[in-house]
């Protein structure tokens, strides 16, 4: 949960101090990038957000199986930006494996048109990391819903943390019991 709120926290450091326009020594990219990675943490935000801004914990829900899916409605108020991160600590590779990721969870945010956001600056699931996050600069107000699924867990189940910011609002009996 600790890694999750301080990686949704974290302030991008974008433009950086040098250079304009292509020769800018931060690219105006999504988070992570190979510049900046998750940005600057900023513990005073994370403690004591924005006006109008919340931030929510979300640790120990159910754990995931493969194929297993929990959905975590939340309302946004106001067209300022919001960030969701989820982080899980993964079970250990083989020392000879390509890939590293053994238990792989997704996070897509679905908002209330039915627009889908992947994470990490992808258009579709991200298959590589254990943390996974989101940031919608002008999302639309109404109800939008953190999904959560389990697309390879062979060593499960598998808990994760989810961390919410924003002009957000959820509801607190579903901070304990996700809906499936």
């Amino acid at each position: 949960l600790l890694k999750a709120a301080i990686v949704g926290s974290a302030r991008s450091l974008s433009p950086g101090q040098y250079g304009t326009g292509n020769y800018r020594e931060i690219p105006d990219a999504p988070r992570p990038n190979l510049v900046e990675g998750w940005g600057q943490i900023d513990v005073g935000g994370l403690l004591l957000p924005a006006e109008f801004n919340q931030s929510v914990f979300i640790e120990g829900p159910e754990p995931l199986f493969v194929g297993e899916t929990n959905e975590w409605p939340f309302w946004v108020h106001r067209s300022a930006p919001i960030t969701a991160v989820m982080a899980y600590s993964d079970y250990p590779s083989a020392l000879s494996a390509g890939v590293n990721l053994v238990n792989d969870l997704d996070l897509v945010l679905v908002g209330p048109t039915g627009e889908t956001w992947h994470p990490n600056g992808r258009e579709v699931p991200d298959s590589l990391n254990n943390v996974e996050g989101i940031d919608v600069s002008s999302p639309a107000t109404g109800k939008w819903t953190a999904v959560v699924s389990g697309r390879n867990i062979p060593e499960g189940p598998q808990p994760y943390a989810l961390f919410l910011r924003g002009s957000v609002h959820m509801p607190i009996n579903i901070l304990h019991e996700p809906l499936e």
